[in-house]
């Protein structure tokens, strides 16, 4: 065996460690697994298919138990239908429906028209969703490409991994992001449906949604939002602090919003420190206007370019839906006028 072939052998078996590593860290955390070739022929009729079809038929009608079977069908045609020729657009129009749910209509018995809500992701009971992460799923698009990993929440792919060998000095993490900017040429429909965009190569981990520049992909350095992890592989904190099963759901939902500047899509998500001080914050003001509460929330304190205008949008998108506070009136109170533009925005 010469030198070249023994190199791409021993990069394949390593990337292979790293990736059976965070399969298995994924099964820690509650996830079904399946490799690609596993995958049933009814959920992907054919490689160009990204959407689970069956799990997500199964997903939807457990979800919404009352509604008839045309609704869900309607449902699953909304998802599938793609309206713009570019991702960030189709992203955006696809977030909507997982965080508010499909607008369908329906006839009753007299044949009157009646709107309905089908909910593509039940966040009040994380148990009635399905997750499994993948390995080595084939995808055909422009080209045929096989991610490393891709997540799936009731059959649809809001996650995906590319992974490298942390022993190739020519294999680095920002290769692996590189390398997600051809999957969007090269496989576009995939990402349409995508909430995060991981990279890792074992010894760092970094994620970022599909609109992210490189500088913008940051680590998540916490699971249980108390501690910085520092005795665990980067890759296993990012897996168990974003993916883990409550918490993805409320990334999607409550921690993931989008910019329009000078016409382009920006898809922004928390990061680590703005998700566990907004859901502090949240909880301490729900204890503060309890009964037994004081009044008195606290103070979120940031350092200067760490997120505080988009913290406060997260805080308070999170708070309007909280019952208990019975919609609050919010002020706003900036030191600039270009920070009032940008929280408008």
């Amino acid at each position: 065996m010469n030198k070249e072939v023994k190199k791409v052998s021993l990069n394949t078996a390593f990337e292979s460690i790293v990736e059976q590593a965070a399969i298995k860290w994924f099964r820690d955390i509650g996830y079904e697994y399946l490799h690609g070739t596993e995958i049933p022929i009814g959920d992907r009729g054919s490689y160009s298919e990204v959407i689970l079809k069956d799990r997500l038929y199964n997903a939807l009608t457990r979800i919404n138990p009352t509604l008839p079977t045309s609704c869900i069908e309607d449902a699953i045609r909304q998802l599938k239908t793609l309206q713009y020729p570019n991702i960030e657009h189709n992203n955006k129009e696809i977030h909507n429906i997982y965080r508010n749910g499909a607008i369908v209509i329906r006839r009753d018995s007299k044949g009157e028209e009646i709107g309905e809500i089908v909910k593509i992701f039940d966040y009040d009971n994380v148990d009635n969703n399905d997750f499994l992460v993948c390995n080595q799923v084939k995808i055909k698009g422009i080209g045929v490409r096989i991610p490393d990993l891709i997540v799936y929440i009731n059959g649809l792919p809001i996650g995906i991994f590319e992974l490298k060998n942390p022993l190739d000095e020519d294999a680095t993490i920002e290769g692996a992001y590189r390398q997600l900017n051809i999957y969007k040429r090269d496989i576009p429909d995939l990402f349409a449906y995508n909430e995060i965009c991981a990279v890792s190569d074992g010894t760092e981990a970094k994620a970022g949604t599909l609109t992210a520049p490189w500088e913008r992909f940051t680590a998540w350095k916490s699971i249980d939002g108390e501690h910085d992890v520092r005795d665990k592989p980067p890759l296993e904190v990012l897996i168990k602090g974003m993916f883990h099963r409550d918490r993805i759901l409320d990334l999607i939902r409550n921690f993931t919003t989008f910019v329009t500047t000078r016409g382009s899509i920006i898809k922004i998500m928390a990061m680590y420190h703005q998700y566990y001080g907004v859901n502090k914050a949240v909880k301490e003001t729900i204890k503060a206007v309890s009964p037994e509460g004081d009044r008195r929330i606290g103070t979120f304190w940031h350092t200067q370019g760490s997120g505080k205008s988009l913290s406060m949008v997260f805080y308070t998108g999170k708070i309007i839906r909280e019952k208990a506070l019975e919609n609050p009136t919010i002020v706003v109170i900036t030191d600039r006028n270009d920070l009032d533009d940008q929280l408008y925005r």
